[in-house]
């Protein structure tokens, strides 16, 4: 198959230079530089339907006189990124270098290979050349750190060679201190016209010494195009070899006949690989696909003493205990990859402007906005989703540079969602410098939220966010003031807090400011697109661990809560949310918010564009595609690799700081358990109709929902209050291991058994028919079931599930369709992490939430329940708020029942004293309960029975209740009121003061 080189977006433009560099493998390039303008346009557009950047190199394209119509022609095509590859003799022009950023060039690549005049010069063939080349380097580097001028990525190449090695590592250090971020070293093109191979053992030297000096953490070195295992168990390289591999020769004096045809490639390219071979060790090295071989010259010179094998991945990177070939913590971080339901959330960038130039900010800054069009059609795009709930974020650069714009689209999106009864989150991402009091009383009267960016006190921020910016002092306190300012507004925030490398050791020292400042959420965030070494790491995972204690622990003494717990996003550069840029592309926006650190991206991670997609579902890539995404797309052994690997690493060592926190979300809800564990005091009571003290049975189950529908009707003739339907009990193994239950292993109800109790249905039976049982859905033959129902003459069904399997929505239209109108549904939590914790089951939040949505958007009525735990009281407000205001659905929250559990009941639920502590005016949808206990919680204290479903009712009424009379016995509620259980006042002897108070 003939290799297509527009598989990579650079193209020679020209072979005109105004240098003769001793190694310039002009003579191969012939075959694929342009000819003219016309053949230039049809690489250009060939590589434009390939991708969205683009690299003009020669000879040297900047002496051409058509140079920016070259350019301009780029833009028009749609380029996002147009590279230069450039001596910088031109640059020297300060004129020329402005217009040349001016003009929309992204990126500049200037080649140098050595700071001493005669060994530049010798290798360039041009006296003054380093003269001209240092001017032009100096020029680029005041454009780029003008606030004035678009930002670009500046980069210096060089190649290796016999001349230059012994003045390479002054040339590495010079870069480094002038700025620079990342160097390019190249081996040697050897060819008859330049003879003169270098010592691998030179090269490794260098490189060796490289590394040992301390450099920051931005400034990356990348060795290009040699044998890899020259670098063998140099710790921390980063290197590039090539994917295409050259032929293997068997033995050494076939080095000079080795046949190119195998090689199946253009003539450029054939020329280019004959020079290359591979050696005897590389049949058993790890990385004999990703390395270029040995050129031909090479060994004539020195052999091939010096090449071994790499017999596994290098030092540096983890490898499993099997030795298979892979990475194990770069990439077995899948197992711990969580999904997550569809967002229904859009980014958006008002402008990449901003004040300040943070030092781990990998955002391009050009000073570009987008068009009011393009901020419609977002809105547009996002209030399209079948979801009700959705949320706009505003990013930048600073998007309140743009507050007009953001005003305007929020009053515009703001009608739009009212008009399509939808609700819609405004989320404004900020530095705050311009979040004034004028904006927040506009701000005030929309459902916004605020993220304050801001990583501590001046100490902290001066180095990292606040460089090279006029008063840095007076930048602090204008923050300081407006968060100040934000923390009275009544608008919902939370402070965005950035950790780096540098700063670490200061991280509790900034969350200690934030205490004292007052706040009440703070996000911790590493900085990203960056190495963090192992070190760094430990320190970061140690704070953080101590600061999420504190943080769970002293929620009543003010200590502000750590958003990062249960938010599931690690490891973050995985992120799958979506971004929009000025020009209306849509992209995953690790794309937009590690461009720096990742080339290449915005192309990988391009979904379309808005006003061409119709829909926001489906367009989102799950964090395992950009999981495979990384691990493919860029070079093993790199710096770009090693990076990823660090935060991969790193998330995944946050997610295990923070996982025990997850779990038991708050808590003072396991001290509540454990101070309560082994008080077995007698309570003296007299107890009136005392059933199992630890009951496993269902007295109204067994007598009478288990019989058939004779026996029910005439059940439900004499007490209607009680029962109003007709249920099919339908046993199967539940789907859940409920921490206040215990999953039993029960075979499905035969069908014979099923259609046994069906055929009882007289002429008087009602026709609906309840279905319920440890979950009547997981039953292999439900609509099966159902359909005999219907034969039968019921028409309508309720179902009392879990909900899980509801998130498939095929099988939903299917239950609609048969006749199943109502559903009653369970929610523990409105976080995943703990309702998952309570049902025993990873991802049953989502696949809840994902069928309440189903059931509702298909026309049948849902009813939402609770039970009240020690795990989620504290939660019992959120559930309700997200049920009954943003769900608008029915809602209460009941008592669990004393019975063999995964957890005793001293685990799982709370005192009556603690429920009145914590829930009294907090809470109107208690249903269960005794009635002394509620009049002190809420009112009214009885809700309405149109929040309950029948279902439930009869669930309610199916407990093992007791009235004791030295409890109850003077109560003036006691008719009315379902009791207690005897294991609770056994659990909690001091309960009983408080149920006397009536």
């Amino acid at each position: 198959m003939k290799r297509d080189y527009l598989e990579k977006p650079d193209v020679t433009v020209t072979l005109k230079c105004n240098q003769r560099c001793l190694f310039c493998p002009r003579a191969m390039l012939e075959h694929i530089a342009a000819k003219s303008i016309k053949s230039l346009d049809e690489k250009l557009i060939r590589i434009r339907e390939k991708g969205e950047r683009v690299v003009l190199t020669g000879g040297e394209v900047t002496i051409l006189s058509e140079f920016f119509e070259i350019i301009s022609r780029c833009k028009k095509l749609g380029f996002k990124e147009i590279a230069v590859i450039s001596n910088g003799r031109k640059f020297s022009n300060h004129d020329f270098a402005v217009k040349t950023i001016n003009s929309g060039v992204s990126e500049i690549c200037v080649t140098v290979y050595d700071l001493r005049e005669e060994v530049h010069d010798g290798i360039t063939g041009v006296k003054g050349s380093l003269f001209e080349t240092m001017a032009g380097i100096d020029n680029l580097l005041k454009i780029k750190s003008s606030r004035a001028m678009p930002d670009f990525v500046f980069r210096i190449n060089t190649v290796l060679c016999s001349r230059n090695a012994s003045g390479m590592e002054n040339l590495i250090k010079y870069f480094h201190r002038a700025g620079i971020s990342s160097i390019l070293v190249a081996d040697v093109v050897l060819s008859d016209s330049f003879d003169e191979p270098l010592d691998y053992r030179v090269a490794r030297k260098i490189a060796e010494s490289i590394l040992s000096e301390s450099f920051s953490e931005n400034f990356s070195v990348v060795f290009r195009g040699f044998p890899l295992c020259i670098f063998k168990e140099i710790e921390n390289i980063s290197l590039e070899g090539d994917m295409k591999p050259a032929p293997v020769r068997a033995e050494v004096q076939n080095i000079n006949t080795a046949s190119t045809s195998q090689i199946k490639l253009d003539k450029y390219f054939a020329n280019f690989y004959s020079n290359f071979l591979k050696v005897k060790a590389c049949s058993e090295c790890f990385y004999k696909d990703a390395c270029p071989g040995v050129q031909k010259k090479y060994l004539t010179r020195f052999g091939e003493e010096i090449f071994s094998p790499i017999k596994n991945i290098q030092k540096h990177i983890s490898i499993d205990e099997s030795g298979k070939d892979r990475e194990r913590t770069k990439w077995e971080v899948e197992k711990f990859i969580k999904e997550r339901d569809e967002s229904f959330r859009l980014e958006v960038t008002p402008t990449t402007a901003c004040q300040l130039r943070c030092s781990y900010c990998k955002v391009k800054l050009s000073g570009k906005i987008s068009p009011e069009w393009v901020m419609d059609a977002s809105v547009d795009l996002i209030l399209s989703c079948d979801s009700k709930k959705t949320e706009l974020q505003f990013f930048g650069g600073e998007p309140l540079i743009r507050f007009d714009e953001v005003k305007r689209t929020i009053l515009r999106a703001e009608k739009i969602a009212r008009d399509k009864n939808k609700e819609i989150l405004f989320t404004i991402t900020t530095n705050g410098l311009l979040l004034n009091k004028e904006k927040l009383e506009f701000l005030k009267n929309f459902n916004v939220r605020i993220l304050f960016s801001m990583d501590g006190g001046f100490k902290v921020q001066s180095p990292y966010r606040f460089r090279q910016m006029k008063n840095p002092s007076r930048l602090q306190l204008v923050m300081e003031r407006n968060l100040e300012t934000l923390m009275v507004s009544g608008i919902p925030y939370f402070v965005n807090m950035v950790v780096l490398p540098q700063s670490v050791e200061m991280m509790e020292e900034s969350f200690d400011f934030f205490c004292r400042k007052g706040i009440a959420k703070i996000q911790i965030c590493y900085a990203g697109g960056i190495i963090w070494e192992e070190e760094k790491i430990d320190l970061f995972c140690n704070s953080l661990e101590r600061i999420a204690r504190l943080s769970v622990e002293g929620k009543e003494k003010g200590i502000p809560e750590l958003q990062n717990i249960g938010s599931q996003v690690e490891p973050s550069i995985l992120s799958d949310e979506l971004i929009v840029d000025v020009d209306g592309t849509i992209y995953g926006d690790p794309a937009i918010f590690m461009e720096k650190s990742f080339p290449g991206l915005r192309k990988q991670m391009k979904v379309g564009r808005v006003g061409d997609v119709k829909q926001l579902e489906g367009l989102r890539r799950s964090r395992r595609e950009n999981l495979h995404l990384f691990k493919t797309f860029y070079k093993p052994l790199s710096r770009t690799a090693k990076m990823i690997e660090s935060q991969l690493k790193l998330g995944l060592k946050v997610h295990e700081v923070l996982l025990p926190f997850e779990r038991n979300i708050v808590k003072r809800n396991l001290s509540i358990a454990e101070n309560q564990k082994g008080i077995m005091v007698s309570t003296g009571l007299e107890l009136d109709n005392v059933r199992n003290r630890i009951s496993d049975r269902n007295p109204l189950l067994e007598k009478i929902f288990r019989k058939g529908f004779v026996e029910q009707m005439e059940f439900i003739r004499k007490r209607p209050q009680v029962m109003n339907i007709p249920v099919l009990h339908i046993e199967n193994e539940c789907v859940s291991d409920c921490i206040f239950c215990k999953r039993k292993p029960l075979i499905p109800t035969p069908m014979e058994k099923i259609i046994e109790i069906l055929n009882t249905r007289g002429d008087d039976c009602l026709n609906r028919l309840g279905l319920i049982g440890n979950e009547p859905l997981a039953h292999p033959q439900i609509l099966k079931i159902i359909e005999e129902a219907r034969k039968r003459g019921f028409c309508a069904f309720e179902v009392l599930s879990s909900g899980y399997f509801l998130s498939d929505e095929k099988f939903v239209k299917e239950l609609v369709k048969l006749g199943v109108d109502v559903f009653s549904i369970p929610l523990f939590s409105v976080s995943s992490e703990i309702h998952d914790t309570i049902t025993g089951k990873e991802g049953s939040h989502s696949q809840t939430l994902r069928g309440i949505e189903n059931a509702i958007k298909n026309g049948a009525k849902v009813f939402v329940h609770s039970n009240l735990l020690l795990q989620n009281i504290w939660e019992i407000q959120k559930i309700e708020e997200e049920v009954t205001l943003r769900m608008k659905l029915p809602f209460c929250v009941i008592p669990v029942r004393p019975k063999t559990a995964n957890a005793p009941y001293s685990k799982v639920a709370p005192s009556y004293k603690k429920m009145v502590e914590i829930l009294r005016g907090n809470t109107k949808s208690l249903a269960g309960f005794p009635l002394c206990i509620l009049q002190k919680i809420q009112q009214p204290h009885l809700i309405s029975s149109s929040a309950i479903s029948s279902l439930l009712k009869l669930y309610l009424i199916d407990q093992p209740f007791i009235k004791p009379e030295s409890i109850c016995g003077d109560c003036s509620l006691r008719k009315n009121c379902v009791g207690t259980f005897y294991e609770h006042i056994r659990v909690y002897p001091e309960d009983r003061e408080i149920l006397k108070c009536l």
